[in-house]
């Protein structure tokens, strides 16, 4: 039987020119940054997930204090949980290649969507 280890990642500051360069991510990002928020305001968070070898199922958890009251929030994708894997590279090639895919851009500078042919995703 093989042993499920649970990993827990941890949100780290993220230069946006070295955004694709994993190496020289920061800090913990929550350790040196607070989010505070006047009552009614919104602030918006860009997420940015990478597997290298695995594939992961996951949810967010969100903690926050809110009248001098801690409190959680699960985030999931609709009721499911979200998922990730890690590179699947053709051999001899510069693409990876899944049945289904996708892929932040697809659908505007943020958005994720479907990639139209998934057999032949390239891999920069």
């Amino acid at each position: 039987m093989d042993a499920c280890i649970a990993q827990v990642p941890v949100a780290r500051e993220v230069p946006e020119e070295f955004f694709d360069q994993v190496d020289k991510w920061g800090a913990r990002y929550f350790e040196g940054f607070t989010i505070n928020l006047k009552d009614q305001a919104s602030e918006t968070l860009v997420i940015g997930l990478r597997a290298e070898r695995v594939y992961a199922e996951f949810d967010l958890l969100f903690t926050y204090t809110l009248g001098g009251e801690t409190k959680t929030q699960t985030l999931d994708n609709d009721g499911r949980h979200f998922r990730i894997t890690g590179p699947n590279c053709v051999a001899g090639t510069a693409f990876m290649s899944y049945q289904r895919g996708f892929a932040n851009g697809a659908a505007g500078d943020w958005g994720v969507a479907s990639v139209k042919d998934p057999a032949r995703i390239p891999n920069d």
